[in-house]
């Protein structure tokens, strides 16, 4: 998953969100357009776009928390370890998890 600092997310967002709103024949035309004006932008959206497409893919969206949370046990994420849901419900799932 990417990881933006908060200027650049303010600067690539608007754009995302417009790219989502098109068809791919219609996105692949804009994007072509975008890339040759902002190279450096462009690079960063087609890799957002990407990790969109991947989730979409795995219906990520469309999963239990549950099912997300007990495929994430023993991931390591920065320095900690998924060990375990906690519960799930609410407005979401918890993990346990231990550092390194």
């Amino acid at each position: 998953m990417s990881t933006l600092h908060p200027e650049r997310w303010q600067q690539v967002s608007p754009y995302l969100d417009y790219a989502l709103s098109l068809s791919n024949t219609e996105r692949a035309v804009w994007m072509d357009s975008f890339r040759e004006g902002n190279p450096e932008l462009a690079g960063i959206l087609e890799n957002l776009l990407s990790e969109h497409d991947g989730a979409e893919k795995e219906k990520f969206l469309q999963r239990s928390m549950l099912q997300i949370t007990e495929s994430r046990d023993g991931q390591t994420i920065g320095p900690y370890t998924l060990i375990s849901p906690l519960g799930h419900g609410g407005m979401g799932g918890r993990l346990a998890c231990r550092t390194q």
